[in-house]
């Protein structure tokens, strides 16, 4: 086939042949918009070689058309595979198609064009099938193709230009201060002055607890509780948030921002029941699949604490993704799954209708109705593959009668990461199948991998969130802390499958203020999975595995050229890294051998002063089963040297580990149990003064800290 191709394209431009007329470029656009587009399988699947022959014996003239079509293109221009076009083509793309509109023509035009396309392809599959090669193939890659499945089911560093030089020299800021002067523990976020959501917060004097539980009494509520300075409790009032019945209201996470408590929920509706067959072969239904989920964003007036008030309501199409505070203003981003329907032969131009009315994401305020974001707030810079919106509302928390200022850009979600200006929104792309094999998916630097990260900047005004750029690079982020901005760069670690030598590795990029890649190291840890990552000011400190936890300290001082300096291979690995001042270093995970992991938790203190040679100066394992979850709000700084960590023992109920980092090493001050019960679900720690306070759904314990005294309980099961 590629000798045809090549061949045909010699004579072609030689002009040794000449095309007769039903085989023009017009024809042959119109053949395919009528019989159906080519072959393109969403999912990675293993293809039966010797079928796909077959078939393609049997349709030798339709491969030879997709050859012509992929020489000369429709309209007779050479066609170039999105992922391969130059920054300043996609860049052109982009601004093209962002274009602002008075109406969704555009907007129809690029889903409908996909939704078609999913119909072409199941008309080529049940038509050219005859002999039962492709039977089954229209169920799995059809209309249910990935893209389609994800729709239909509807789906966390330094400050930006201010982060440490070099090394880390200091904790970043996490103590607040309340009226009375008390100080207090506030969530770990990751850039400071950008905070982010917990289920737990304080002012120093009460603790709002945002109670999660499903099964016990009271479930999904805030709970609003007063502690005086001997560590004595006082439930004072709680906010029931609705009924959480088979999942249909979702509790999420929470800002407490001055006198407004403001609380996130998911929604979910249009239920599809799923039986599956149990281990005795009996068809059993099970808990539905909800097709459409929503995003609440409630605030609450709790300056009076007895008799807090509902103050605004808010909602917008789409699932939850994350939300930060800064500057005022609430930053929420959800991501839209496209409900196309089921292709529809008999009534495909019916369907498409249907398409039209639901495609567009909506929001509402307080109890007005849905409207539609207008056109005009509605950039459309991904036609390749819609399936999705990035949704986004920003609330001006000091004046809540504002409106929302609303947008949504064609594109996927899954995390983000946000200083006070950008919200930079990064989503997984995959390897496909098509009837060539397998199409990989690249950087702008030739980089092939089985999976990519695209990143699209956003910018942050009192207008509302507005695109900037974007920018695709090989291997996938494992967290937020994957991601930073330092100055004018951006920088991504990721992890994935190099296409070359078949192994695993580690990657960073360093991309500049227009999202074009200016640095790249690649090849770091083959065979391994990077575990953690920190940026911090010139340094990013990667923890990868596969049997010892190898740190690698990376140089970014000069963007253009990542380098590594220092080295260091240890048992067990680290799921979070944070700053310990002084060139220290924190990691939290799981203790092992040089031969694997032992079922420990872990806390290790690194020496990174000299990046040549990064040492562990001293750690802490709890020598019995225990766990970190990886959740860095599950780590609390108390003061400058004196940090804690919930650690999950035996899987069933948080211990909040207090230790101090000394010059010597690590020294653990005190082990503080929270209510004990498999069900009590995620643990937080909080400090007011010298009193801690462990969290979770079966209820607050509070201690005198220094003492291992217990003082009170507030039981919320």
């Amino acid at each position: 086939m590629n000798n045809f191709k090549n061949e045909f394209e010699k004579k072609l431009m030689s002009e040794e042949i000449s095309l007769p007329e039903s085989l023009s470029a017009e024809n042959i656009e119109k053949l395919i918009n009528e019989k159906g587009s080519i072959i393109d399988l969403r999912r990675r699947r293993t293809i039966d070689r010797k079928s796909v022959v077959r078939w393609v014996s049997a349709a030798a003239m339709l491969v030879i058309l997709v050859g012509v079509i992929s020489l000369i293109g429709f309209g007779g221009k050479p066609q170039v595979e999105k992922q391969n076009i130059s920054d300043s083509e996609q860049q052109e793309i982009v601004e093209n198609h962002a274009a602002s509109s008075s109406d969704y023509s555009a907007l129809h035009k690029t889903v409908l064009t996909y939704y078609k396309d999913i119909y072409n392809r199941s008309y080529v599959y049940s038509q050219s099938d005859s002999d039962g090669i492709f039977n089954g193939w229209f169920d799995n890659f059809g209309a249910k193709d990935e893209a389609a499945m994800d729709m239909a089911v509807g789906n966390n560093t330094a400050n930006a230009g201010s982060s440490t030089q070099g090394v880390p020299s200091a904790a970043p800021e996490s103590a607040g201060t309340a009226s009375d002067d008390a100080e207090y523990s506030t969530t770990n976020t990751q850039v400071q002055g950008v905070d982010e959501a917990d289920i737990v917060k304080t002012d120093g004097k009460y603790i709002y607890y945002y109670n999660d539980n499903s099964i016990g009494i009271d479930g999904n509520s805030i709970k609003i509780v007063e502690c005086d300075s001997d560590a004595k409790m006082k439930l004072v009032s709680t906010i029931e948030l609705g009924d959480y019945v088979n999942f249909e209201l979702i509790p999420s996470e929470m800002f407490l921002y001055e006198d407004t408590l403001v609380v996130i929920l998911k929604e979910t509706s249009e239920y599809q029941p799923v039986t599956y067959n149990n281990a005795y072969g009996a068809v059993c239904d099970c808990c539905c699949v909800a097709l459409k989920t929503d995003t609440i964003i409630k605030c609450f007036d709790v300056s009076d604490k007895e008799n807090p008030k509902e103050s605004f309501m808010h909602k917008l199409t789409g699932e939850y993704i994350s939300s930060r505070i800064t500057n005022g203003k609430l930053i929420t981003v959800a991501r839209f799954s496209i409900p196309y329907n089921s292709v529809q032969a008999d009534d495909f131009d019916g369907a498409c209708e249907v398409v039209k009315d639901v495609c567009v994401p909506e929001y509402s305020v307080g109890d007005g109705e849905m409207q539609k974001i207008p056109a005009e707030r509605i950039k459309v810079f991904d036609e390749k593959n819609p399936t999705s919106f990035i949704v986004t509302s920003i609330v001006k928390l000091d004046d809540l009668s504002a409106e929302p200022k609303m947008n949504a850009f064609l594109g996927g979600a899954e995390e983000i990461y946000c200083t006070k200006e950008e919200v930079f929104v990064a989503e997984t792309l995959y390897s496909t199948w098509t009837m060539n094999g397998e199409e990989v998916v690249s950087d702008t630097l030739g980089n092939k991998n089985e999976m990519a990260t695209r990143i699209h900047k956003l910018e942050i005004s009192d207008d509302g969130v507005s695109y900037s750029a974007s920018v695709t690079v090989c291997g996938n982020f494992i967290n937020q802390f994957s991601m930073d901005k330092y100055g004018d760069y951006f920088r991504i670690a990721t992890n994935g499958m190099n296409w070359k030598n078949k192994k695993t590795e580690t990657m960073v990029y360093v991309v500049d203020k227009d999202m074009k890649i200016v640095g790249f190291l690649g090849g770091i840890a083959p065979e391994e999975q990077m575990k953690s990552a920190r940026f911090m000011g010139d340094a990013l400190y990667l923890v990868t595995f596969m049997q010892t936890d190898p740190l690698f300290v990376v140089d970014l001082s000069v963007p253009e050229k990542p380098e590594i300096r220092g080295e260091l291979k240890i048992p067990g690995f680290s799921t979070y890294l944070h700053p310990a001042g002084d060139g220290l270093l924190i990691g939290v995970g799981e203790g092992g051998t040089m031969t694997g992991t032992d079922g420990t938790a872990k806390i290790s203190l690194f020496d990174v002063s000299d990046p040549y040679n990064p040492k562990e100066l001293d750690n802490y394992s709890t020598g019995t089963m225990a766990t970190f979850s990886g959740n860095h709000k599950e780590f609390v700084t108390v003061d400058e040297n004196t940090f804690a960590v919930i650690l999950y023992y035996d899987y069933t109920f948080g211990k909040a580990v207090v230790f101090s980092v000394t010059d010597g090493g690590i020294v653990i001050d005190d082990i503080y149990n929270g209510k004990s019960g498999a069900d009590y679900g995620k643990t937080r720690a909080v400090f007011i003064g010298e009193n801690v306070y462990v969290v979770n759904n079966g209820g607050i314990l509070s201690y005198k800290t220094g003492e291992e005294m217990f003082v009170d309980m507030i039981d919320f099961w």
